[in-house]
């Protein structure tokens, strides 16, 4: 009973001591809206003086690690401190401190449609402001398709403690696709990857702030050390983290997202994630969307066939992520259009030698062979009815990542297979440079429905043409 009564009471404290630093972030917001760029937002102090800012947020720091230490109380400078600056300068506070429609009026000229839109999306709570005083070294790394991306130094002012590093990030110009991305990946359970927002002083446009995976992307990540991820072990559970990022998107939240190549996979801290949502959609519109569109934006080889005549479900992301399970065991890379179309058969799709064999319990009566194989050429089945939903792939996944081993596999007839066929996809390169000089850059396009090139003569496996049936549980 006592322990209750302490563990109550330290419950209390530790809430008490949170709330105090929270209410003396909002006072020094309040007193140097500058630091914040939140001037047109609050009235700044008549009283403050711009020369003692970082005093004071070195005082306030030292003070709450004080009170903290006072009362006996571990000190976390994420949860404690960190955190707190991040709950305050998020949308929703502003909102609740100084009204939704005057933190809108606040916003520039080019941002305020944005913004307004953040709101009524519901996703203030999720929008952390971000002035653009505290980015440094912004440079251009790439267009990111159809909008620029670049990357910068993150320094804000309270992170005066010793132990911080510079912090780099990558800040991407926000147009209504990009606001979809933003909602969805909000929704995705994402918070790994996604920032917040600021505003380019500039310009004056709108910019999601993410996080740089040091991992960089999938393609990265083969293109690399396509033998440094052999064995059966981790691929399966590379598998098993993109099945998972899938199953959120369709289970979870209910969206397509209609743009999945391994570009747009990325590795943080470990993990892999499923990124660039602008087009996502939700699942009972995506169809809608691709007809009112008439185009579809994508990369050929994961382009689902059925994609052409106007029809987009969850089964053909499936059919993307398909072609991905393929990649991870054959380590076949796809190049731009103009190689790829050069001589699709250098870039065929086919059963993958040295691959486990797993067995499935059928009736209970009899063990049939049942191959890695089987679970991609399931997801590329022709007709997607035939193909597995995202559960039942994440389902599959899961049970044979618990009963395979190491003997289960060839490695060295799979070494062997992925060997030669990066040799000869590097040859066709070469050769092809020599013939028609350099090569094109351009990976993914936008596409005319009908006219979306077709990839299905180059998919040589063998498919069952009837529904997908998973393992038992």
């Amino acid at each position: 009973m006592e322990d209750d009564i302490h563990n109550f009471l330290i419950k209390q404290l530790k809430s008490q001591l949170l709330e105090d630093t929270q209410e003396a972030i909002k006072n020094l917001i309040a007193e140097y809206p500058e630091e914040f760029d939140l001037e047109n937002l609050v009235q700044p102090s008549s009283q403050n003086d711009k020369s003692h800012t970082k005093d004071s947020f070195v005082q306030l720091y030292e003070k709450t690690v004080e009170q903290y230490e006072e009362n006996s109380v571990t000190f976390d400078i994420h949860w404690h401190w960190t955190l707190p600056w991040r709950q305050n300068t998020s949308y929703k506070v502003l909102a609740d401190s100084y009204g939704e429609e005057n933190v809108i009026e606040a916003s520039t000229a080019r941002s305020r449609k944005a913004v307004s839109q953040i709101f009524k999306d519901g996703l203030d709570p999720y929008m952390r402001w971000f002035p653009w005083r505290w980015f440094s070294d912004i440079t251009l790394i790439g267009a990111g398709g159809f909008s620029a991306v670049y990357f910068a130094v993150l320094k804000p002012p309270y992170e005066v403690h010793d132990s911080v590093e510079d912090r780099i990030v990558a800040l991407k110009v926000v147009d209504d696709k990009i606001l979809n991305e933003i909602a969805v990946q909000s929704k995705a359970f994402n918070p790994v990857l996604f920032q917040g927002i600021t505003v380019c002083e500039t310009t004056g446009d709108l910019m999601m702030i993410m996080n740089l995976a040091e991992g960089g992307n999938l393609e990265d990540h083969i293109k690399r050390d396509p033998l440094a991820d052999s064995d059966m072990m981790t691929i399966i559970d590379m598998a098993v983290r993109l099945a998972t990022s899938l199953y959120n998107l369709h289970d979870e939240i209910d969206f397509c997202h209609r743009n999945i190549h391994p570009r747009n996979v990325i590795c943080a801290e470990s993990e892999y994630f499923l990124v660039d949502y602008r087009y996502s959609t939700p699942c009972d519109e995506a169809t809608a969307v691709t007809r009112a569109s008439k185009a579809h934006y994508g990369r050929v080889p994961y382009i689902a066939p059925e994609v052409r005549r106007g029809l987009y479900t969850v089964k053909s992301d499936v059919y993307s992520l398909g072609i991905i399970l393929w990649q991870l065991v054959s380590k076949v890379l796809f190049p731009g259009t103009d190689l790829l179309f050069d001589d699709r058969d250098i870039y065929r799709i086919e059963p993958v030698p040295g691959v486990p064999k797993w067995f499935e319990v059928d009736d209970c009566v009899l063990s049939v062979a049942f191959k890695t194989r089987d679970l991609y050429t399931a997801c590329l089945e022709p007709t997607p009815q035939h193909r597995p939903n995202a559960s039942e792939i994440l389902s599959t996944l899961t049970y044979y990542s618990n009963i395979t081993t190491e003997e289960d596999m060839d490695e060295r007839k799979m070494t062997n297979y992925v060997a030669e066929r990066r040799l000869a996809c590097h040859k066709h390169a070469l050769n092809y440079r020599e013939r028609c000089g350099t090569t094109s850059p351009r990976f993914t396009g936008l596409y005319v429905l009908h006219k979306v090139p077709s990839f299905e003569n180059s998919v040589k496996l063998n498919f069952k043409k009837t529904k997908y049936r998973p393992p038992p549980v």
